[in-house]
């Protein structure tokens, strides 16, 4: 729900709650994990922007209902779209005039492209979203209800300045809800996000180059190589096959929660639309004088290898949507129809385009797998948390009844107490223990409390002492506590007794 169009996120998250749930009653291992692992669940953290997505004209937003100057002329939401050709929908507009720089797409003429001069292409049309001029600046809709974007309001490379980022960083109160509550939860040790800000299916890339700048701007290796398994075992499990590149994520939430917030923090989009390769006997030729031939009538030059690979790639995903919607018998677009519009007096101008959330949410009878799926995922990064032990305990009498106690914790899960990226943040309370005392024992040498360095994951080890002195014949018990609230917790009873030789063989 951090995108607020990307409905399945919302949708994904009621049900892994609904799985925690029924699986617990049915499920002696959930039971288990559960009186082990926490899990927090917040389905919709942008509940006006997503509320308004039901409300006609249904238009995709990203926006909470916070006024906002987008155009800098010193007035609020004064130039919003408009549904004109009264089909309860907020699609494109776009407008014949020979000084626009877009084209029909040479495939399908429904789809507008960039026209490129360098390859004899001249543009024919204007594209605007449906609407008209309300201020009268020549602008269209560039300033509509919708304020601030919940995904665009953190703090890590915050877009200074830019449409849905606010005033500034966590300036709204939903995103400073969501920051706070995760503040003051120091248990919270991994994120998982439903998001188009994909680092699971295309996981960031480490730059060696930034390791040394002070500020971090890049996944560090470390976790790079953490996060590369993590991201391994979801694509294996989930089995999709060419998705689309993740969405930026200038101020978004699953950039924040690793690079300031300093924990493990995975995102997925979960479902896109599948790869459909198209039908060579319904591609459409090119009108004439428009895309393919130049001024003069004549055909552009031969192009290179790498020219066509590059004009075969354009919109190629909305290619591939229109393919997937014709197979599916899906209703994703609007087809181009011609209105009258006041602020064109004279020209051709069509309302149509893709359908407003159509794109990033899948077909319902899609959903029970897909739930599937990521249930699949979370239990085992559930398993993949750290787990802490005490793996032994060693005493060593050095007279007079004073006693050397040595513990060696190991951490037996598969990720390391705290991201690379947490120790930097020092958002994370280190990995302690506390050697509690009975009556009568005094601590000679070290502190009671005392920290332990982050243990690497698949058992990595550590080891403290503490020097105690305990009255002389008699047997004392010490209890020993390691813990730390993002890791979880261990304890052991000590017994200070001289230990016993091993018999030697006659």
């Amino acid at each position: 729900g951090v995108h607020p169009p990307h409905l399945l996120g919302s949708e994904l998250a009621v049900r892994m709650a609904r799985r925690l749930v029924q699986q617990a009653k049915e499920d002696k291992d959930v039971r288990k994990l559960l009186r082990r692992v926490t899990f927090y669940i917040i389905p919709r953290p942008a509940p006006d922007a997503c509320e308004a997505l039901f409300h006609p004209p249904h238009a995709q937003r990203t926006g909470n209902e916070r006024p906002t100057d987008d155009d800098r002329d010193g007035q609020c939401d004064e130039d919003g779209p408009e549904d004109l050709n009264g089909d309860g929908l907020i699609t494109m507009m776009r407008v014949e005039d020979h000084s626009g720089p877009y084209i029909p797409h040479p495939d399908d003429e429904r789809v507008m492209i960039r026209a490129r001069a360098d390859q004899g292409e001249h543009g024919r049309f204007l594209l605007y979203r449906e609407g008209r001029d309300n201020d009268e600046d020549e602008q269209f809709n560039e300033d509509p209800p919708g304020g601030v974007a919940f995904n665009r309001n953190f703090t890590f490379r915050y877009p200074y300045f830019e449409e849905g980022a606010g005033p500034h960083q966590v300036s709204e109160i939903e995103s400073r809800a969501v920051a706070d509550y995760a503040f003051s939860h120091a248990n919270i040790a991994a994120v998982l996000t439903f998001t188009p800000d994909d680092n699971l299916m295309r996981p960031w890339k480490p730059d060696p180059e930034s390791k040394s700048e002070r500020i971090k701007t890049s996944v560090l290796s470390d976790d790079a190589e953490v996060m590369d398994y993590l991201a391994e075992q979801y694509r294996t499990i989930h089995g999709g096959k060419d998705p689309p590149e993740a969405s930026p994520g200038e101020g978004s939430f699953s950039e924040w929660a690793y690079f300031h917030f300093g924990r493990w923090s995975l995102a997925c989009r979960g479902w896109w639309i599948p790869k459909v390769e198209p039908d060579k006997k319904q591609v459409k030729p090119a009108d004439k004088g428009s895309a393919q031939q130049s001024a003069d009538g004549k055909q552009p030059p031969e192009e290179k290898v790498e020219e066509k690979a590059a004009k075969k790639d354009r919109a190629a995903d909305e290619l591939n949507a229109l393919r997937w919607f014709a197979q599916e018998g899906i209703d994703g677009f609007v087809a181009w129809e011609q209105i009258e519009h006041s602020d064109f007096p004279g020209k051709r101008v069509e309302v149509g385009g893709f359908r407003p959330l159509v794109r990033c949410n899948p077909p319902a009878d899609r959903l029970d797998r897909l739930e599937d799926v990521h249930w699949k995922f979370l239990r085992r990064l559930a398993g993949w948390l750290p787990r802490l032990k005490i793996r032994q305990t060693k005493v060593e009498p050095l007279g007079g009844g004073v006693w050397r106690v040595t513990v060696e914790v190991a951490n037996d899960g598969y990720l390391p107490t705290v991201a690379e990226m947490g120790r930097i943040t020092e958002r994370l309370q280190p990995l302690q223990a506390e050697l509690e005392l009975p009556e009568g024992v005094t601590l000679v040498a070290g502190y009671a409390r005392i920290q332990f360095p982050p243990l690497a994951g698949g058992g990595g080890t550590a080891k403290r002492s503490w020097v105690v002195l305990a009255p002389e014949g008699e047997s004392t018990l010490l209890r020993v506590r390691v813990w730390s609230p993002s890791v979880g917790k261990a304890a052991r009873r000590i017994r200070l007794k001289v230990p016993e030789k091993p018999q030697q063989e006659e």
